[in-house]
């Protein structure tokens, strides 16, 4: 079953696991670009697929606008629409 929600910051870690995955180990970017010290400041959105986290995104209100970032997919689980949904996800909360 697929389901999405906005997680609390002390359930971080379930971003985390994903953004790992895509930014450190398939694409080889350094730890310090996936955690830059803003995840307490952001709204973190996470795509779960039976209960796995599987894909994940951030909006981040800084300077007035709201920006959308670390966007992440499982590789296994793109081509089916999670990037869409987070996206959409993020940006329906940051018109609220």
């Amino acid at each position: 079953m697929l389901r999405g929600e906005y997680i609390p910051i002390d359930q971080l870690d379930l971003a985390l696991q994903v953004r790992r995955s895509v930014f450190e180990e398939e694409q080889g970017l350094a730890a310090s670009y996936n955690e830059d010290g803003l995840d307490n400041q952001a709204i973190h959105f996470v795509v779960f697929e039976d209960d796995e986290p599987v894909g994940t995104g951030r909006l981040l209100f800084k300077n007035g606008i709201y920006k959308i970032g670390r966007i992440a997919v499982l590789k296994d689980k793109r081509k089916y629409g999670y990037g869409d949904f987070i996206v959409r996800a993020l940006l329906d909360r940051g018109f609220q």
